[in-house]
Order: C-alpha cells, then structure tokens, then sequence
C-alpha cells in the first residue's frame, strides 16, 4: 500500500514541479504557497495543512494532488495514485507503520456514555426531526432501524444522537436546532460530541444487519444532517449503497485503523461541503479511499440551488432543491 502521507509531504515539498510536470509553464505564483494555472486562473492550487489542494472555479469541483493527476491525466483513482507515487519516487510497498488506533501509553478507548434516557425514539420523534431536517420520516426511522439513530438528553436538551453499533462516537444535535450553550472553555456549538467519543470513526459502517460488503458502493456524507439525507435520497429507493458519514471535516486526517478493513470496498462516493474545510477534507479522505483500492468520486453541489434561490453547499440541502435543478439529483448516486 502506498504511504499516503509521505506522498502528500513529498508533492507539497516540490509543488510547482508536480505543476510543471501536469501543465507545464501554464501557471503562475499567486502568493506563498498558491498557484493559478490556466490563461485566466480559473484551477486555484494551494498547499493546506501540508497537502497540496486545487480548486476549479469554472465546474466547482475540487481536490488533492492524485485528484489533481486524474483531473489531467485521466485514469481511475487508483491510477491516478500510482502514477502520482511513481513521480514522487514512492511505490506500492513503500509504507509507513501502521498507526496505533490510540497512544500506547494511553488505556483504549471504551467509547461515549449515551445518555440513561436513550432511546431508538418513536414515530413522533421520526416525524418532528423530519421536520427539522427537511427530509420523509423514513430517514430517521430508517436510521434508526439500522442502530445509528438515538433520542435522549444531553446538556440538558432533548437531542437526536448519531452513533453506530460500535459506538465508537455519539454526536448529539438539539431537537429545538439551536445551539448548546457555551460551557467552560468550549464555546456555542451546534453539534456535541459525546465526551469519550472517537471522531475518527465513521458512522453507519458498522450497521444492524449489513456488512459494508453487501452494497454494490459506499457514499460519505459530511456531518450528521448530510447522514440522514443520504439515507432519504438512496434507502428510501431500496438502493445498493450503504451511507456512512465522517461527523465533521476535521477528522478527514486519518481514518480509524479498525475501520479501514471494512472500507475495503470497490466503490465510494463523497459529498464534501462545498467550501474550502470540505474541499480539503474530501481529497484527504479520497486518498485514504483510493489507497484501500476503491474507485472514488465526488458529487459537486457547484451551481444548485435551494428553492430560496441560495446556493446548495452540502447534501441536506438538497432536500429543498429548486424545481429546475432538481433533475441533477438524477446523478446523485455512482
């Protein structure tokens, strides 16, 4: 397997020859660290948090170094990332050492201690988080169903909880959808991770029932209400995906180690934010993905909108699309 973080620190290191060899001199410095390619710019090149990203400014879609190799290159994922390595003087059995799930010098973690009053909930909690959310009650119950969807209090406040039968991580979100009071040093926060929580677990691999293996593709969703809609817009058609989800961009660094076996799958689909954090963390999390072998894309939200007329930045919502962009859902699934 390719060490793709070496990779990363190897192109970020020698970014504008990684350029030079997929555009020539068709690019041009924009400040330290930041490049324009084209006549007009319109493909941002930046290097964040040591990885070295691109952003298109003509079709909104986004991405890491290997992404970018594939942008120009064509190819799958996968050889999109051997090429990328072989540039960089790596190969398939150039790897690092695992990494320990937690520090050695450290007890594992027991994971979150769900509130006493947790519950699967009733049809009643389904409908009003529906409401909430903007999606069909057979989202919640549906996640429910599958063990990945709680009711109790927490902070006080009667909440909806993501976890999954690992229980690895609980996030709870207020029922009323206004934001946990500041406590001490954590301030306002519209999501609370349950303390002994693991955020570098995805949600909804492990699932009552499945194996990620049943399902002809994986879809990554961002966040616990993107988690849901995955649910609405793929379950609900008794589709062959299974939705999983990572409960924010900042976990996009390293993927769990006891979770990378059951991701070894032959097909996912991300559905990053559109912004800059979810840019980032879907060409990260791609990486990790093409390393297991996957063949991985990403659904751009670039250019929909709500029918308010603002624009659509993340997979809720698409639950209140525009009448006349709703037939782009058609491609929503691999």
């Amino acid at each position: 397997m390719i060490d793709t973080t070496l990779l990363h620190t190897r192109i970020a290191a020698r970014a504008e020859d990684y350029l030079r060899e997929l555009f020539g001199d068709n690019f041009k410095t924009a400040g330290a660290d930041n490049w324009r390619v084209g006549k007009r710019g319109s493909l941002a090149v930046s290097i964040q948090d040591g990885v070295l990203v691109y952003f298109s400014h003509e079709d909104g879609t986004g991405g890491d170094s290997v992404a970018l190799w594939q942008r120009e290159r064509g190819g799958t994922a996968g050889e999109a990332l051997r090429a990328a390595a072989a540039w960089a003087g790596l190969s398939d059995n150039c790897t690092a050492p695992a990494p320990a799930p937690w520090r050695e010098d450290k007890p594992a973690p027991t994971g979150p201690k769900l509130p006493d009053d947790a519950t699967p909930g009733t049809e009643a909690d389904w409908r009003e988080l529906a409401a909430l959310r903007h999606l069909t009650p057979f989202a919640p119950a549906k996640a429910a169903e599958l063990g990945t969807l709680l009711f109790g209090t927490v902070c006080g406040s009667r909440c909806w909880i993501l976890t999954d039968e690992r229980r690895l991580i609980a996030e709870a979100r207020r029922m009323d959808g206004k934001l946990f009071p500041a406590v001490g040093d954590i301030g306002e926060r519209k999501a609370h991770t349950i303390k002994g929580s693991v955020k570098s677990w995805p949600v909804g691999i492990v699932v009552r029932g499945f194996d990620a293996a049943d399902f002809r593709a994986v879809l990554c969703a961002e966040g616990g209400p993107d988690f849901l809609a995955a649910i609405d817009f793929t379950l609900a058609d008794k589709s062959d995906c299974l939705p999983i989800a990572f409960l924010g961009a900042g976990t996009a660094r390293e993927i769990h180690p006891e979770a990378l076996p059951l991701l070894r799958v032959r097909r996912v689909r991300l559905y990053p934010h559109a912004d800059s954090a979810g840019t980032l963390a879907g060409a990260k999390w791609a990486a990790q993905f093409a390393a297991l072998g996957a063949t991985v894309d990403a659904f751009s939200f670039a250019g929909l909108r709500k029918a308010t007329g603002e624009p659509i930045k993340d997979l809720n919502d698409c639950a209140r699309i525009h009448p006349d962009d709703a037939a782009e859902l058609g491609a929503l699934l691999p």
